[in-house]
């Protein structure tokens, strides 16, 4: 929703999980075409990071499945391109 401010999205998915999200940084905000109005697509690029040693491909997906059902159900967004999920 374009009422929702970006710091507030990004605070939260910091403060989910601040032992293995190291950055989180808006790249990218689009409206129009088949956005419906009121609404943007907005994208982020996560680093996860750990201070213990190298994470798993089990960890972070983990890791992002919980980030991405946080802000499903916090700011009832639509994640698009879950194929990215999945790498």
């Amino acid at each position: 929703d374009e009422k929702v401010q970006y710091a507030e999205i990004i605070n939260s998915i910091v403060l989910l999980n601040a032992k293995l999200i190291e950055q989180v940084e808006l790249f990218d905000v689009y409206y129009g075409g088949n956005i419906p109005a009121g609404k943007r697509s907005v994208a982020l690029r996560i680093v996860y990071r750990s201070k213990d040693g190298t994470l798993t491909h089990p960890e972070v997906d983990d890791a992002h499945a919980a980030v991405c059902a946080m802000l499903e159900k916090k700011f009832d967004v639509e994640i698009r391109g879950r194929e990215a999920r999945n790498m």
